[in-house]
């Protein structure tokens, strides 16, 4: 089984990884799982994307098991979790994205 998803991931990319490539030279998609005991959060969980030092104005989020595309580059990203009286917010700076 291992072969053959190797062998359709290269498949896969011969056949569209230039198209692919250039796609991806100035964006990233991006998506994070915000957990609880091992469980997606799934709505109670978000990620808010931020420039690098400017905590001020989201530049895009995505809810638990989403995704964003966003400019490839630097960002901070709040990750944050809020069910009933549960709360919770981590900011984790300078993460750098490219491609997937």
């Amino acid at each position: 089984m291992r072969s053959f998803i190797a062998v359709l991931g290269l498949t896969v990319q011969l056949l569209w990884g230039p198209t692919v490539a250039r796609a991806d030279a100035a964006t990233a998609e991006v998506r994070y799982v915000i957990t609880n005991g091992g469980v997606d959060t799934k709505g109670a969980g978000q990620a808010h994307f931020f420039a690098p030092g400017h905590h001020d104005k989201t530049i895009a989020w995505t809810g638990s098991g989403g995704s964003v595309r966003i400019p490839a580059g630097t960002y901070d990203v709040q990750v944050t979790f809020a069910d009933g009286a549960a709360h919770k917010e981590i900011w984790i700076d300078n993460q750098t994205f490219s491609g997937t």
